[in-house]
């Protein structure tokens, strides 16, 4: 009874190891797939419209009055802003004109890299 355990136990030990047949040898290949990405249209141009600046001191008040209630049809109305304003909202349009040069560049970086290539890929030997 004993040396039945013990074969029971080599065997199922051993497994199907003593029946193994020769496995054939597994090839990797790799090969590139051209990948198709979607390139957006371009936004439409800024259109932007006039502004007309005046400049009212206390000695041209008057005169500036006038002609901006002959512009408007109605009363004095201005919207004014200080000189450290004005330079602030130079600034601000010096930001945006950075921020969106810098965000053209990266668009024009990534729709270069996401084109399909030219020359296709040789493929490998086998």
């Amino acid at each position: 009874m004993i040396r039945i355990i013990v074969l029971l136990l080599i065997i199922s030990l051993t497994g199907c190891s003593l029946f193994r047949q020769e496995q054939p040898e597994v090839r990797i290949r790799v090969v590139p797939v051209p990948m198709t990405v979607y390139q957006p249209e371009p936004v439409e141009p800024v259109r932007l419209e006039n502004i007309q600046w005046h400049v009212i001191t206390e000695n041209n008040l008057e005169e500036k009055m006038a002609e901006i209630k002959k512009q408007l049809g109605t009363g004095f109305v201005v919207f004014a802003m200080t000189p450290q304003s004005y330079e602030n909202l130079s600034y601000n349009v010096q930001e945006l004109r950075r921020y969106i040069r810098e965000q053209a560049s990266i668009i024009l970086y990534y729709e270069g890299v996401t084109e399909p290539n030219e020359m296709p890929l040789e493929p490998e030997p086998e």
